[in-house]
């Protein structure tokens, strides 16, 4: 009996150690889900913002110089691309 793992070591899944019992899913070493969350929703907000940055500096100048007119058409044109940029980055940064 003494060379037998302990059950915390056997019920997790051998491919990506995701608990497979509710004891595990409690023990001490795992991050609540409120800093979890959180810090989730941070790392959306920084890709999101700082994607939206990138965005606008790049894709702006290039739709000035092929879109003649006032500045709300160039951002009229320019921002849905940026605008999808920007969330699918903030997805990914989440």
């Amino acid at each position: 009996m003494a060379d037998r793992a302990s059950p915390s070591r056997c019920s997790r899944c051998p491919t990506c150690s995701g608990p497979l019992s509710k004891d595990v899913e409690t023990s001490s070493w795992t991050v609540a889900p409120l800093i979890r969350d959180s810090f989730c929703m941070i790392g959306s907000s920084v890709g999101g913002i700082a994607s939206a940055f990138y965005g606008f500096n790049h894709a702006m100048p290039i739709v000035r110089r092929f879109v003649k007119g006032p500045m709300w058409l160039h951002f009229m044109i320019g921002a849905p691309p940026v605008i999808v940029f920007s969330s699918a980055c903030a997805g990914l940064a989440g």
